[in-house]
């Protein structure tokens, strides 16, 4: 079944910057993102959609090379729902893999926990070792984590994003408007006509509601 999808030209994020402490090493920037369903209005429609801190988009990030990045995940989203025909469908995979030799059935993509989260900073080169930027994490309802991500001291800047990244719900939560925008600062900006010009951070999205 496939939800229909409206296209928003942009979202313009107007987040406060998250809290920074200096430190010899670098700086840590420290914020909380809580999952969790938000009420909000697109165009004339009212939705009700998996979201951070209530939002349609998350706050935006920024950092520079060798700052870490403190974030406290906060699932609040309610329990996963059943979902049956997913699990029939998830078997049946499993059946077609073990018949073709394959010692472990690929069934992870198959849609499913779909209030089960985690944290991928897409684009950044980062570790993905203890708590850091690890895909494979799950903080299912209820849970909460708390990341740890050292941005290398030779990392380059850009603009980069943020987002769920568990398979089997990653579709339905970015779709949803469980991302933002992830700014990594350099050299660039130090540029004086750059640094006194007026900035106006945009994410483009199409949310499926």
């Amino acid at each position: 079944m496939s939800l229909p999808a409206v296209p928003l030209a942009l979202w313009l994020l107007a987040a406060g910057p998250p809290t920074q402490t200096a430190t010899p090493s670098g700086r840590e920037i420290s914020l909380e993102l809580v999952a969790q369903y938000g009420d909000n209005t697109i165009g004339a429609d009212k939705v009700h959609l998996r979201s951070y801190d209530g939002a349609l988009v998350g706050p935006t990030i920024r950092a520079r090379a060798g700052d870490t990045l403190n974030i406290h995940l906060v699932n609040k989203l309610p329990a996963n729902p059943p979902t049956p025909n997913n699990l029939e469908v998830m078997a049946a995979e499993q059946a077609r893999q073990l018949t073709r030799g394959v010692p472990t059935p690929l069934t992870n993509n198959i849609p499913h926990g779909f209030n089960t989260t985690n944290l991928h900073t897409h684009g950044l080169h980062v570790s993905p070792s203890g708590n850091s930027d690890n895909v494979l994490l799950a903080i299912g309802p209820g849970e909460d984590f708390r990341y740890e991500i050292k941005i290398p001291t030779d990392h380059p800047p850009g603009t980069f994003w943020y987002h769920p990244h568990v398979h089997g719900s990653t579709a339905l939560q970015v779709s949803s408007g469980m991302e933002g925008a992830l700014i990594i600062e350099g050299d660039i900006d130090r540029v004086p006509e750059i640094a006194v010009a007026r900035e106006q951070v945009m994410l483009f999205q199409q949310i499926a509601y």
